[in-house]
């Protein structure tokens, strides 16, 4: 955590240096983007009903060029208003330009504990509103460079589109200059054209050091869903009594551990007396059940569930129904499962019950949180009762993304603080990416830059979340964090030409960065992807050829549960950057590092470093320094790549769907099949010198060194476990 923080604000001062607008520029839209005529005479106004929010000033502080920049000062006042933001200056653009892009941006910087905010937005006649905003939330007076871009829709509704520079916050100031917006890309934006970047290899520094822990990785964090709908999605093959043989050996293989049952949506709507007893006994439900249609069998029920967990070496995490099931039906529950024994442990009350159901079941809407922690208490309550060693969770409604909506912002604060005492777990589902809602045509690159971006904002998003719980239950708190799904997730609808994506190469480099930062967050006690096994595009395992196989994500999954150790361990590093746009749920990210790495410690005694490059096109030169670990003989190394950025293992979606996007340069994803992504395994003898090692574009990389913990008797540089790390300038 600590290196994330260096190496970003090392990342942060390169951009300061290297960014400019040395190129050819578009035209500007923005008048007095720089704030040096009088802002009466430069088409910035102050909305009246802010006007008592702040103070709004010329400064000759936080200028990036010329004399003056703009100075926003806010006071107690600062509220967020519905389209404009919270206190600070809008500009009217000229136009509403329908069906274009904008790509705006600009210098901002902060102090005062506030952060400085640049918002476009349209608005439609319709009340339809469209936005991106870039926020910084640096505490510094020398300003940093953002932009992102706003696609807006063919609407012809459209009435006007505007910037804002504002900010958040009650005291201090943030300062805005050069601020920009144009329907072309900014030349100095290379990562937003999905172009390719051939050239030579990229270099980093990684430091390892074995004897500062970071802590004992819960296995429960290589986790997954299976859902009871139609013999768990193929888990039960229809006139079989025990789980499909090829999905114990696939799960079992990829080492997942914790299974979340009955998954999702459909918890709300499950009753577990249905799916117990005699087969041929239980009725046939409505899947959906407002539809009136989709019939499924209960043939995968509760016994089923512990027995195919228990085939593959893991456990259940059990959702109680908390939208149409009773306390008691919740507490018979647990005491049917748990009667002989402790046979499930973690379980969570309701699913995601701040999101409207009704198009599920008229009668349901979305819960407010005040009403769901309430019904939390009196769950709680009864299953303690019925096993008082069971963990329970609460839902909380807490994401990343400035765009993702939230229908009850408060609901996190609003159930912790009403419920704090009897939670033990909070389950949070704030990793999906990219989530893309609306395709512009985007190019495969461009989209997969912007996933590749979204795991440095679940880190913040964990961060924060865990702020929120110290500030509740008290630094002494115990409560866990489970995230109890996330994956990478594209879209939902089968006209999308990215819903496929899920299952590809840049998925599956997705995958393995989240759980670096679930790994590395010591509250983080377990994680379930989402999902194990579906014919349609969520799941992990698919068929091809009418056989089960692996996704790449799972290969992802693999990669630490086979060759990792069980400790991580402090892991700093510095690499190139790039910078993304904002798509879908994801942020414009200005500083994304290309290679990620963590590390651990095995109970065999060998040190394990897992290396991951994001580049598309370059390989990864990256020299390592051990520290506290004297490595010996040859190191073993395990490799996930494939072919290209959108390869993958072949699996197909029903008929029906869209055809699915490739990438324009060397794209593989209409060619999938067995060899386009595998894990290799290969031998690396230590050099005497630096302990260097280059990865393959878009790849997974564990090495495996033997040795002994603490340092080598001869520290010096020819010793590959001792070198000293290149100066950074």
């Amino acid at each position: 955590m600590r290196g994330s923080s260096q190496r970003i604000a090392f990342a942060l001062y390169s951009l300061l240096l290297g960014v400019s607008f040395a190129h050819a520029e578009p035209v500007n839209v923005v008048k007095n983007a720089g704030f040096e005529l009088p802002l009466q005479e430069g088409s910035w106004y102050l909305n009246p009903s802010l006007a008592g929010s702040g103070q709004v000033l010329q400064s000759s502080i936080g200028r990036h060029g010329g004399r003056r920049s703009l100075r926003v000062i806010p006071n107690d006042g600062n509220r967020i208003t519905a389209v404009g933001g919270n206190f600070g200056l809008s500009q009217v653009l000229p136009e509403v330009y329908r069906n274009q892009s904008l790509h705006f941006g600009g210098w901002m910087a902060a102090e005062g504990g506030t952060m400085a905010v640049l918002r476009v937005v349209a608005v439609s006649t319709t009340g339809a509103i469209y936005f991106r905003e870039l926020r910084q939330p640096v505490q510094t007076r020398t300003p940093l460079y953002f932009h992102d871009v706003l696609d807006i829709p063919d609407d012809p509704n459209l009435f006007t589109v505007f910037i804002s520079c504002s900010v958040i916050g009650t005291a201090g100031s943030a300062y805005f200059d050069d601020i920009f917006v144009t329907t072309e890309r900014p030349a100095d934006w290379p990562a937003a054209t999905g172009e390719p970047d051939p050239g030579p290899d990229l270099q980093s520094f990684v430091e390892v050091d074995a004897s500062k822990v970071i802590r004992r990785i819960p296995k429960e964090i290589y986790g997954s869903n299976v859902e009871w709908i139609w013999g768990g999605q193929g888990i039960i093959p229809p006139g079989s009594d025990h789980p499909d043989p090829t999905l114990v050996k696939l799960s079992k293989e990829s080492g997942v551990s914790l299974l979340r049952f009955p998954a999702g949506f459909f918890s709300d709507f499950y009753h577990w007396r249905n799916g117990v007893g005699p087969r041929l006994g239980r009725p046939l439900v409505f899947a959906f059940p407002a539809a009136g249609t989709g019939f499924s069998s209960n043939d995968f029920g509760t016994d089923e569930a512990l027995e195919f967990a228990s085939a593959i070496g893991g456990e259940l995490l059990i959702t109680v129904n908390a939208v149409t099931g009773s306390v008691e039906e919740a507490a018979d529950w647990i005491r049917y499962v748990n009667r002989d024994a402790t046979r499930v442990r973690y379980w969570e009350v309701g699913n995601e019950l701040y999101v409207n159901l009704s198009a599920f079941d008229p009668a349901l809407g979305a819960v407010p949180p005040k009403d769901y922690a309430e019904r939390y208490l009196q769950f709680a309550e009864a299953m303690r009762a019925a096993d008082p060693s069971i963990k329970i969770g609460a839902i909380l409604d807490f994401n990343y993304g400035l765009t993702t909506y939230r229908p009850f912002p408060d609901w996190a604060e609003t159930v912790l603080k009403t419920a704090g005492p009897q939670i033990d777990f909070v389950s949070v589902h704030n990793a999906f990416a990219p989530v893309i809602g609306r395709d512009v045509n985007y190019p495969v690159r461009t989209v997969y830059s912007s996933m590749l971006a979204a795991p440095l904002m679940v880190q913040d998003s964990l961060r924060q979340l865990n702020g929120l719980i110290l500030r509740h239950k008290g630094a002494e708190s115990s409560t866990g964090i489970v995230v109890s799904e996330w994956g990478p997730l594209f879209e939902a609808r089968p006209e999308s030409r990215f819903i496929d994506h899920s299952k590809t190469l840049g998925s599956a480099l997705y995958t393995a960065h989240v759980l670096k930062v679930l790994i590395e967050d010591r509250r983080v006690i377990a994680a379930n992807a989402f999902k194990l096994v579906d014919r349609l595009p969520n799941g992990w395992i698919g068929e091809r050829d009418g056989e089960f196989v692996t996704k790449a994500p799972l290969l992802a999954l693999k990669m630490f549960t086979r060759h990792f150790g069980q400790t991580a361990v402090e892991t700093t590093a510095s690499s190139d950057v790039y910078s993304s746009r904002s798509i879908g749920w994801v942020d414009a990210a200005p500083v994304v590092p290309y290679l990620e790495p963590v590390s651990s410690l095995g109970d065999d005694g060998k040190l394990y470093v897992l290396m991951i490059n994001k580049h598309f096109d370059r390989n990864m030169r990256a020299n390592i320094r051990v520290k506290e670990f004297c490595p010996s003989g040859p190191a073993r190394v395990w490799t996930l790549t494939g072919t290209a950025i959108d390869a993958n293992t072949g699996t197909t979606i029903p008929e029906g769907f869209a055809t699915q996007a490739t990438d324009s340069y060397g794209g593989r994803f209409h060619e999938g099949g067995p060899d386009e992504v595998r894990i290799t395994e290969s031998e690396l003898t230590l050099p005497v010198g630096l302990f260097d090692y280059t990865l393959p574009p878009h790849s997974v990389v564990s090495i495996v060194l033997d040795g002994v913990q603490g340092a080598c008797a001869d520290q010096t540089v020819d010793n590959p476990g001792a070198f000293e790390t290149p100066a950074v300038p």
